[in-house]
């Protein structure tokens, strides 16, 4: 009987060593599935995407390296940091700082360092946007009285904490913002609401030709849900709340404005949400948006495998841009 009661005690310890290694493996296996580069899952020279979140308490901008878990902070002030754009080459972002009182561009490295403020203006300046050979940076500011669209050297040169030669490229005054430089550097798309609604448009970089594409009186076009160039410039991604059930993304052919495809299609009456400001992945094969207050990613030809990139998070994440492998 002691040998029975012995045999019986060994086996249940090895059972419950066993149960045990598996459960261990088990949740190794988990970890690894949780970290494993989203890159896995979406192929191509996906690079990595920044965001603004205030998960730390107030807005800082943060870069994920398509990694679930993998969550990088590149700022660290009390101040609200917002609006993350970054350069062609990866090694810049700009971002809108109300640190020293109101809303001005700041530059900085990719790692988060050399911060430099690019504006010095009374007025707001906002949304900024590299030019494809990262020399310039449009954005959108209000010191003429009302949001225009202006273009500015992307460094401080002289020092005196002002982007060089700040000049106004749309000169209306109807409220002119989100701009996004198309990838050839010949356009600037942009939102106004010169025609009674916000409505996409595309000029001249040195503000000629400005042409509208959209024309959805029933909704807003682009609005305050940014607009993106696809990367071989045939296609803008934007926004349009005309389905009165939020925010979606659309896709559109940038030349005239046709084929405008709805792509996140998710809202209805009884659950309505808000997918905007849109940006395509480098190798234009996804599109990163956000859900409310989520980062999501997507196809971009149809807006299949819409996948979570932020969540679990309770706090308010948006804005993404996507940057080259190097970001």
């Amino acid at each position: 009987m002691q040998q029975i009661t012995t045999n019986t005690t060994k086996t249940n310890h090895y059972f419950r060593v066993v149960a045990a290694l598996v459960a261990l493996t088990m949740a190794a296996s988990l970890l690894v599935q949780s970290a494993r580069p989203v890159q896995a899952a979406f192929p191509g020279q996906n690079g990595s995407i920044v965001f603004a979140s205030d998960r730390d308490g107030d807005f800082e901008i943060y870069r994920t390296s398509m990694c679930i878990i993998c969550k990088t902070k590149l700022t660290n002030n009390s101040a609200k940091d917002t609006l993350p754009a970054v350069s062609p080459d990866g090694k810049k972002i700009a971002f809108v700082s109300d640190r020293d009182g109101n809303n001005e561009i700041y530059v900085m490295d990719r790692d988060g360092s050399n911060q430099t403020r690019l504006t010095n203006n009374p007025a707001a300046d906002w949304w900024p946007a590299f030019s494809p050979d990262g020399k310039k940076i449009a954005f959108a500011s209000d010191r003429d009285g009302n949001n225009e669209i202006y273009a500015m050297n992307a460094e401080d040169t002289n020092g005196d904490g002002n982007g060089d030669n700040p000049t106004n490229r749309t000169n209306n005054p109807a409220e002119d913002w989100t701009p996004a430089w198309s990838p050839k550097g010949d356009k600037i798309a942009f939102t106004s609401e010169r025609d009674g609604n916000f409505e996409v448009y595309t000029m001249n970089p040195g503000g000629a030709n400005q042409t509208n594409l959209t024309n959805s009186p029933a909704g807003n076009d682009g609005g305050e849900g940014g607009l993106d160039f696809s990367p071989d410039g045939k296609q803008i991604a934007y926004t349009n709340d005309q389905s009165f059930t939020g925010w979606e993304v659309y896709v559109m052919n940038s030349a005239d404005g046709t084929d405008q495809t709805n792509l996140t299609n998710f809202g209805s009456a009884n659950h309505p949400v808000s997918d905007y400001h849109p940006a395509f992945s480098p190798d234009g094969g996804k599109i990163a948006f956000t859900r409310d207050a989520e980062i999501y990613v997507m196809d971009a030809d149809d807006g299949a495998n819409q996948t979570n990139l932020t969540n679990p998070s309770s706090a308010y994440d948006y804005a993404p841009d996507w940057g080259p492998r190097t970001s």
